[in-house]
């Protein structure tokens, strides 16, 4: 499962859409040009709208039914721009599941990382999820840093302690990692 989903939805919808404009400008560049001749229904010289022409009433009703229906596909679209994860799951720990079974929520396992990422010196705020089945996981951690922090001595103390702590407490196999470091300013003010 990519966890990028909506990278993957914008560059089709935009493809989409750079497609369609593309179509609507050659054709009107097509007839601005009288290239298309007599293909036009109408002489080009002709009005746009016919003299005396009455718009039925539910005209500016279809419109606002469209622009919302617009409206609420591009809040759809805005809100996907926010989930960069999938979902964490229930993972089955034991091997054997005549002898018992025992189940753990994946977020709730990787709590204790980031508890040990914030004890880490100039780290603010840490989270992290695991994701994917428990034979191939996947890890997202976010770190929020101070300005001054050593970037350096973060980066190669949570892949060198605090990850692998991770995959020997859930006798995991591999633990890719998408780690998010932001700094944070002294004034609040994030940068990345």
């Amino acid at each position: 499962m990519n966890p990028n989903r909506p990278a993957r939805l914008n560059r089709s919808v935009l493809a989409l859409l750079g497609l369609l404009c593309l179509a609507a400008g050659g054709l009107v560049l097509l007839a601005g040009t009288g290239l298309l001749g007599g293909l036009l229904p109408v002489p080009a010289d002709a009005p746009l709208l016919p003299p005396g022409l009455v718009l039925p009433g539910w005209g500016p009703v279809a419109v606002a039914a469209v622009a919302i229906v617009i409206g609420l596909l591009a809040l759809r679209w805005l809100i996907a721009q926010t989930i960069r994860r999938p979902a964490g799951c229930s993972w089955q720990l034991s091997s054997d599941p005549t002898t018992g079974t025992t189940h753990i929520d994946s977020d709730t396992a990787a709590r204790p990382l980031a508890d040990e990422i914030e004890d880490y010196p100039g780290v603010r705020s840490a989270t992290a999820h695991l994701t994917g089945p428990r034979q191939h996981p996947r890890l997202y951690l976010r770190v929020s840093a101070d300005d001054r922090a050593d970037i350096s001595d973060l980066r190669r103390r949570i892949g060198a302690d605090a990850i692998p702590h991770l995959v020997r407490a859930l006798n995991l196999p591999a633990l890719p990692a998408d780690v998010l470091l932001r700094l944070v300013i002294a004034g609040g003010a994030r940068t990345r």
